[in-house]
Parts: C-alpha cells; structure tokens; sequence
C-alpha cells in the first residue's frame, strides 16, 4: 500500500483526533504509517510555542519531512495541518502523486468544526476565535485532487 491521506480542518476540528485514529487503524493492519504536523516545528520541551514569523519555515520542514517518506515508500503518510487552500497541499500532493501514491482527502466529521464559538474552545494551541474566524473564511470546500494539482501556489 502507498496512501497519502491529508487531514485538513480548522482548528479543534478534530483532525489530529483523526489522524490518530486512521494510524492506530492502518497499524494494526501492519502497515508502516507516519503522520506528519507542521505544528511540530512549535514543540519545545512538551510546550507548544508559536512564532506566526516562522510560520513559513515551518511549513517547509513539514514538507521536506514528508516528503522523504513518502521517496522512503512509508505505506502510509498522514498530513494533518489546517489545510485550509488547495494551494497548501499541493507539494505534499504532487510528491505524492509523482511516486505513486494514492492520495486521499479526508476531515473530521465533528458537529462543530464549523462552528467558530466551539473551535475556539476546543482547540489545544490557544488560537483565539478572531484566528478561528480568518481560517474559517479562507476554507475553500469540496476540494480533490485535481483542484489541488491545479492550484497556485501563493
């Protein structure tokens, strides 16, 4: 199995919850699964640290990381970030599609992850409901694979 699965959701959406549970999933049907966040490069010492100026460096270790897994023929590769435009996908998307991969695109289906007022309260890195709001504006709905392809990087 080669699959590429992008989690995208606003966040406290549930996407690392989902995430989780398609790895645990996949796991124990004995594939290989690595699951990648750019909210990672934000960790130090178990404190979630963010920095909006290293935002776009961030992004970019994520991809360079993920990237190398799926050139590794990891069976499975999870990108679980906001995704919010078609255009934040697509390197990890053309990767995948370049070395044959299939590429899902999956989201929590959480009564609230639209739902500015609950996010806000739920997610774990303290973004606040102004941030929730902008995220949710840009959300660009019923994206695949080709859309993404196609997209502009900005």
């Amino acid at each position: 199995m080669k699959k590429l699965i992008m989690v995208r959701g606003i966040s406290g959406s549930g996407k690392s919850t989902l995430s989780k549970a398609l790895a645990l999933a996949l796991e124990s049907e004995g594939y290989t699964v690595r699951i990648f966040s750019t909210d990672e490069y934000f960790m130090d010492n178990g404190q979630y640290k963010f920095d909006a100026k290293l935002l776009g460096s961030a992004h970019k270790w994520n991809q360079e990381r993920a990237i190398k897994a799926l050139r590794d023929s990891v069976h499975v590769v999870i990108v679980d970030n906001t995704n919010t435009q078609a255009w934040e996908m697509k390197p990890y998307v053309q990767a995948g599609v370049e070395l044959g991969y299939e590429v899902q695109i999956v989201e929590p289906m959480t009564d609230w992850k639209f739902n500015a007022e609950e996010l806000a309260k739920r997610n774990t890195h303290g973004v606040p409901i102004e941030g929730i709001r902008r995220m949710l504006a840009r959300w660009e709905k019923d994206l695949t694979v080709e859309t993404i392809l196609a997209s502009q990087v900005k």
